[in-house]
């Protein structure tokens, strides 16, 4: 399985019926769209003007200055996270024009091939198991520092594994300043608490223990960092499935 495989059809809309049917319900509803550049910072917020699938193309509020609308216009990829219907929505364009729109400053993109839709208090996890270069954690402890490894990730916490049997991996126990290596993408600290603690059977037969935790106040920008990382796997498994 490649990473993200096993979540994305609960959550990826492909259909381009689907796409503008979301995007025209967020602009019908006066939804805000925060837009961040490639280097995760949060550019602008703003809202969607108008979306035509005929033109292929949506148009958002371009900012007030002219610095902010260059760094978008200039960037490699793009990314906006809205809400419809108080549900999470995320997509991303590699090209934003600026362009006049009813005589007012605009920024076009061309309507996104697919977005995702996230569910209610649930969030998108990405499957990490099948990396060639696993993700790991470092946990700090009062005796030192021990490595996990990362078998799946999303915005609200990270599953462990091949962590020492001796660490007190319990239901609500807290890890201040862990730290999440996502190699050439970067990497963050964020505190976890263990939300479950599980043992799965190996191929090999033996057992592993695994314990699920939630971020505590994940951090804007490392939030930006792990948003852009997701995305980007799930954007190299649709690459690698259409060169199939």
């Amino acid at each position: 399985m490649t990473a993200g495989q096993g979540n994305d059809e609960r959550f990826t809309i492909r259909s381009p019926v689907g796409v503008a049917f979301i995007l025209k319900a967020v602009m019908q509803g006066g939804e805000m769209v925060t837009v961040q550049c490639d280097e995760g910072r949060i550019l602008l917020v703003t809202k969607i003007l108008a979306v035509n699938r005929q033109a292929n193309e949506v148009m958002l509020g371009a900012g007030k200055d002219n610095k902010t609308n260059n760094r978008l216009v200039d960037g490699r990829l793009v990314f906006f996270t809205t809400s419809q219907d108080r549900v999470k929505i995320q997509f991303q364009s590699g090209r934003v024009s600026l362009v006049d729109f009813d005589g007012l400053p605009a920024l076009r993109i061309a309507m996104p091939g697919t977005l995702l839709k996230f569910q209610r208090r649930e969030y998108y996890r990405a499957d990490l198991s099948s990396l060639t270069r696993p993700v790991r954690c470092r946990l700090r402890l009062p005796t030192g520092s021990i490595d996990a490894v990362v078998v799946d990730i999303s915005l609200g916490g990270v599953l462990l594994a091949g962590y020492p049997e001796a660490v007190p991996m319990k239901p609500g126990a807290r890890f201040d300043d862990a730290r999440i290596d996502l190699g050439k993408a970067g990497a963050f600290s964020a505190s976890l608490v263990v939300r479950n603690v599980s043992e799965v059977a190996l191929r090999n037969g033996m057992l592993s223990q695994r314990a699920g935790c939630m971020f505590i106040q994940l951090p804007p920008q490392a939030e930006a960092l792990l948003q852009r990382y997701i995305m980007g796997l799930d954007r190299e498994r649709l690459t690698r499935g259409v060169g199939n």
